[in-house]
């Protein structure tokens, strides 16, 4: 007779809580989003993380190059080539600087 008592009460139970949840549902406006607007942020995201990684691909290539370009006087052992490397690493790092503050100045406007 006790197992079930507690039978019944276990269905009333979930009978309450289905219930609850079912007022819940009706109380509470469910909204989606524009798909319009979606669309258009899925878009920028896109081409946000594109511009992104073909400036991650851009560095990587340089560095490749530079590493390259670098083994290779080693092997020439021509100083010539190794003082225009300098210069050469010199001025990019002199651009890069002047990119970043740059856009430092942009962003605090």
């Amino acid at each position: 007779m006790t197992q079930k008592n507690q039978d019944n009460q276990e269905i009333r139970i979930i009978q309450q809580i289905q219930e609850s949840l079912n007022l819940l549902e009706e109380k509470i406006e469910v909204k989606t989003p524009d798909t319009h607007w979606l669309e258009q942020w899925a878009e920028k995201q896109q081409h946000i993380m594109k511009q992104s990684l073909r400036n991650e691909f851009f560095k990587f290539l340089l560095m490749a190059l530079l590493i390259l370009f670098i083994t290779l006087f080693i092997f020439i052992k021509a100083p010539v080539f190794f003082y225009i490397l300098q210069t050469l690493t010199i001025l990019v790092i002199i651009f890069y600087c002047m990119k970043v503050q740059q856009k430092k100045q942009v962003n605090k406007r």
